[in-house]
């Protein structure tokens, strides 16, 4: 492999804020005495070509596209950013709600890679080179630094030992509780206490092998007719009309007796509601007088250094800032304030990527702020990619303050990045019922088993639209050997 051969290394000048206001060029600070941003100041742009010797191959993920990565040629680069589509489609370039900046390439006798550690939005172009027996893949990434690691091996073993760098370098995938490698069942419907105790024992009688048994937001939503259209969602609450105290003991004795775990859908967005105890306590925080070097930046901040809000399905809302080390802690810290849940619930982090429906693309504004525990100012343009990554992190940390260390904690979380195979799962979004699926989830999964994040699957037999029955069969079949395998969909069958 060669770095950088055609000599277009490209590095913008730009980078972090420091919290200093006497540092230039801060040139105005909020009430905290915290920079504001001149955002034209502090882009920045990196870019660097990787040559290899050969056309196959592989890496890039999220996509449902090609195994063996084409050229861009015809189609365009391929994007890394994080956001989810409104419908996922098979076979096509469109990048899904993870990304993995890393690329993998083999020959008869040697392999190499690249891993590209930066989680701002990245094109990567992949070019064949004039004569013919190289690739050239260039990336190119809108903000963040000039980071990455190069490998390669000769060795018989060549794929795993390149294998085995990644995760040397991103960190080697997390053990999962038996039950996570078995079957799940989940749906994006109405549903109660009463409801997964009269599923749950359907499958014991029936002599289905369920292993987990899952919610979608309906849990959460604090309405008694979810037909109304009420956006009340709170995180770490439960339905108080579908989810009674002793309607959740009775769920819990079921899922003892039966041997399954219960999953649970916890999304990085907080609706603003003054009796809705995660966004006040956090709000208390966030407008308090920080001690210098221990900012509680608990939510997010606009461009002008306010607590930002944005809209999405729980209405409006703000975003936990899980850049800052002091909100990563008040998240983990609200597992352990989550009533009736202990080592039976499991956690589904969705939506990760975040969704902002009246922002750029439907996305977080890129010049949107984190504020690190130490002041530093980070603009989310650099970080971006690995946003939902780090309230895995949190999450895992809350699951352990929850649980102790005596269990294996499983989390399924909709975004990824480098390193998120250290904490749970993956899968690949709100997928549809159309035969392309079948090999498109197949292409999606091996991507990212090849970049380092092996336990991932599709939902079956598909989130979107009725299937046939042949294409229900099929992926089915094909579902069975997922590294994760669950029944998900939306609609009411």
């Amino acid at each position: 492999m060669l770095i950088n051969p055609q000599g277009l290394l490209y590095v913008e000048n730009g980078g972090l804020v420091p919290p200093d206001p006497d540092y230039e060029p801060c040139q105005e600070t909020n009430d905290k005495g915290y920079c504001l941003l001149d955002n034209s100041d502090y882009e920045t742009t990196v870019a660097m070509t990787f040559q290899f010797p050969t056309d196959h191959l592989y890496g890039l993920p999220g996509r449902e596209y090609s195994f063996n990565l084409p050229t861009t040629e015809e189609s365009g680069p391929y994007r890394l950013f994080n956001k989810g589509p409104p419908t996922l489609y098979p076979d096509e370039i469109l990048g899904l709600t993870g990304s993995i900046p890393y690329v993998t390439g083999r020959t008869t006798e040697w392999d190499s890679a690249v891993a590209w550690v930066n989680a701002a939005d990245t094109w990567v172009d992949i070019l064949k080179d004039k004569s013919g027996d190289y690739t050239n893949v260039n990336f190119a990434s809108e903000g963040g630094l000039l980071h990455f690691f190069v490998y390669a091996s000769v060795q018989e073993d060549s794929p795993a030992r390149i294998t085995n760098n990644l995760a040397q370098i991103t960190g080697y995938l997390v053990m999962p509780p038996i039950a996570a490698l078995g079957f799940h069942f989940s749906k994006w419907a109405p549903i109660s206490s009463e409801m997964v105790i009269e599923r749950s024992q359907n499958f014991t009688h029936y002599n289905f092998p369920v292993d987990g048994l899952w919610t979608d937001i309906q849990y959460a939503l604090w309405s008694e007719d979810e037909n109304t259209g009420s956006d009340d969602y709170r995180w770490f609450t439960w339905n108080p009309y579908n989810f009674t105290d002793n309607g959740i003991e009775d769920m819990k004795d079921e899922l003892i007796e039966s041997k399954r775990h219960f999953t649970t859908i916890l999304d990085p967005y907080i609706k603003e509601q003054d009796d809705y105890f995660v966004f006040t306590d956090g709000m208390l925080l966030q407008d308090a007088k920080w001690a210098v070097g221990d900012a509680s930046n608990i939510f997010m901040r606009d461009d002008q250094g306010d607590t930002f809000f944005g809209q999405n399905r729980a209405g409006n809302s703000t975003f936990m800032d899980f850049l800052n080390e002091n909100a990563q802690d008040y998240w983990s810290d609200l597992y352990t304030k989550f009533e009736h849940t202990d080592h039976l619930f499991y956690v589904w982090n969705d939506v990760q990527d975040p969704p902002v429906y009246n922002g750029p693309m439907g996305a977080m504004p890129v010049q949107n702020q984190h504020i690190k525990k130490d002041g530093t100012v980070v603009l989310h343009r650099d970080i971006h990619n690995a946003y939902g990554p780090l309230e895995t992190k949190a999450t895992y940390e809350g699951m352990r303050r929850r649980d102790g260390d005596g269990h294996r904690h499983f989390i399924l979380s909709r975004s990824f990045f480098l390193g998120s195979q250290k904490y749970g799962a993956t899968w690949l979004g709100d997928n549809l019922c159309v035969y392309g699926e079948v090999s498109g989830a197949l292409q999606a999964i091996l991507s990212q088993g090849v970049s380092g994040h092996p336990f991932t699957g599709a939902d079956l037999p598909g989130f979107k639209y009725e299937p046939e029955d042949n294409f229900w069969i099929m992926m089915y079949q094909f579902g069975t050997f997922f590294p994760f395998m669950r029944a998900h969909s939306h609609e009411s069958w």
